[in-house]
């Protein structure tokens, strides 16, 4: 596998869609910002069907967010478990969807899956095409508010200190980010990190979001 890796240019590929817009409702209630990696996904690879926002996040995708249709089971791989999360933040799914900006670190689809690539070559990628920068300029009209990591991968790319995901869960720690100037939460969308087994982190980050 690490040979595999090696041998992985990483590389935006060009399905000739719009790059995903952010999702949001109303800006002056944001709590959150909810970050993916990149738009790459098994719906573009098999399907040729690219998302209008970040996750399909578009008010016409969310209402039709089920696990019926199959392209939408291919969405819920993707934000099923981050929604689930943000239930056990937010009181109910009004309040949810009306707090929370998503976005991603890389706008661009790639070749692969972001998960297909070695985390220290994808680092180099979004570093070396300035998609950081690019967040830091978005992120400035909402000062202080703080950031959800859905993957390892986000955390690996933005925080040169970066202990493993357990690490952050089991020590409620939530990373005080200099460059960004704001909090960074480690909030995986793996199932074995699900809130529900995590009540403690779940407490430390809604007094982080004050909510």
């Amino acid at each position: 596998m690490v040979r595999l890796y090696i041998m992985i240019i990483i590389k935006k590929k060009n399905f000739g869609f719009e790059i995903p817009k952010p999702f949001y409702r109303e800006k002056g209630d944001v709590k959150c910002i909810v970050l993916g990696c990149d738009p790459s996904s098994n719906l573009a690879y098999e399907k040729n069907i690219g998302f209008d926002t970040v996750f399909g996040l578009s008010n016409t995708d969310y209402n039709n967010f089920n696990k019926t249709r199959d392209d939408n089971k291919i969405m819920y791989k993707y934000f099923g478990m981050i929604k689930s999360n943000l239930l056990k933040i937010f009181k109910d799914e009004e309040t949810m969807l009306n707090s929370i900006y998503v976005q991603n670190l890389c706008r661009n689809y790639l070749e692969q899956e972001t998960s297909k690539y070695n985390i220290k070559k994808w680092k180099n990628f979004i570093i070396s095409e300035g998609y950081i920068e690019l967040l830091k300029d978005e992120i400035k009209q909402f000062p202080k508010v703080p950031i959800l990591l859905t993957s390892y991968y986000l955390l690996y790319a933005l925080d040169d200190d970066c202990k493993s995901v357990k690490y952050y869960y089991d020590n409620l720690k939530i990373v005080k980010n200099k460059e960004l100037d704001r909090e960074l939460i480690m909030f995986s969308r793996c199932p074995a990190y699900s809130l529900k087994n995590y009540s403690d982190y779940c407490d430390e980050i809604k007094n982080c979001l004050k909510v």
